[in-house]
């Protein structure tokens, strides 16, 4: 009896992380404000397109992706874990363009 109350207890509080995650998801927007939430996820950084540079790095790094390369003025951003490739062009100090591509391009 208190091994299935345990697992009952344990069920709900995975249920409870894994419902965390859309939800951060859905107050982040995109944009170009200060909060808490990124926007983005995992295998799509185009919220960040419009979102100034400075600043931008910790939030895509926290979502798993590594900056693969960076030449005038294109980054291009990979997360290993979902496969996912961000090729982000900068101007004027915001993220002009964000575009998902194949990962070969990382």
């Amino acid at each position: 009896m208190t091994l299935l109350k345990a697992s009952a207890g344990l069920g709900l509080a995975l249920f409870a992380l894994a419902a965390c995650e859309p939800m951060a998801q859905m107050t982040g927007g995109g944009g170009s404000g200060g909060g808490l939430s990124s926007g983005g996820s995992g295998t799509d950084l185009t919220p960040f397109q419009g979102r100034a540079v400075e600043g931008s790095a910790g939030p895509i790094s926290g979502l798993g992706f590594e900056k693969t390369r960076d030449s005038g003025g294109v980054a291009y951003w990979y997360n290993s874990m979902t496969a996912a490739c961000a090729r982000m062009e900068t101007g004027d100090g915001v993220y002009q363009s964000v575009v998902m591509v194949p990962h070969g391009e990382c």
